[in-house]
């Protein structure tokens, strides 16, 4: 018996192996892909993930011009990829995302693709003096898309709980946005990382809304 355990154990180990090791998808050289969301049309499938060049700056993301938009391939079948033009630039100077995009997150409802991202903005003198929010875009074809003249959506002033002082250092941390439709309720479910105030544990942190740029804690 103790034999058989260690053999099941040795088989579970090898194969749990094996499925860290693979990956679907190999970015350009020297660009490391993070924080994807992958979604198929019409028999497509489109990966978004947030860009680094780990030959500008080690990659660092406070490096230009390193998370500064999205990097976008899409696939027949999940095997041969076709990298394509990259989207949602950085907005202009000084403008709540005009340093970073993080962490893409795209929701289909209604006929229409609605990205949901993390946008970063930080002081000249030090990037951990930063502040993040929630943008949405949105797009009919997964290729071209416009960001909403309402961003930013939610940041983490409107949960009570959540700590939120961005202009001190690394107190502005609101990031890392997932949406689904509940039908149950009728209405829209929003995850996201922050920090308790006072505190320094993270947690997932959930909105509700039913018309996706209107959010309540």
């Amino acid at each position: 018996m103790k034999k058989r355990f260690i053999i099941l154990y040795l088989i579970t180990l090898i194969l749990s192996i094996n499925f860290v090791l693979s990956h679907i998808y190999s970015p350009p050289t020297n660009i490391r892909a993070t924080d994807h969301s992958l979604i198929k049309k019409n028999g497509t499938y489109h990966l978004f993930y947030t860009y680094y060049n780990l030959s500008v700056g080690a990659g660092s993301w406070a490096v230009d011009p390193n998370a500064d938009f999205f990097g976008h391939t899409t696939s027949p079948d999940l095997t041969i990829w076709t990298d394509q033009d990259n989207i949602i630039n950085v907005g202009a100077n000084s403008t709540w995302d005009s340093q970073n995009v993080w962490a893409p997150h795209v929701f289909l409802f209604n006929g229409t693709y609605y990205m949901f991202y993390t946008g970063v903005n930080y002081s000249n003198t030090s990037s951990s003096v930063n502040t993040q929010q929630l943008g949405i875009a949105n797009s009919t074809d997964l290729y071209n898309w416009t960001k909403d003249l309402n961003n930013p959506i939610w940041n983490c002033s409107q949960a009570s709980w959540a700590e939120w002082f961005p202009n001190q250092t690394w107190k502005g941390q609101c990031r890392d946005f997932m949406v689904f439709r509940n039908n149950i309720d009728n209405n829209f479910l929003m995850y996201y990382m922050a920090k308790i105030n006072g505190t320094n544990h993270f947690i997932v942190g959930v909105a509700n809304s039913t018309n996706l740029t209107t959010w309540i804690d």
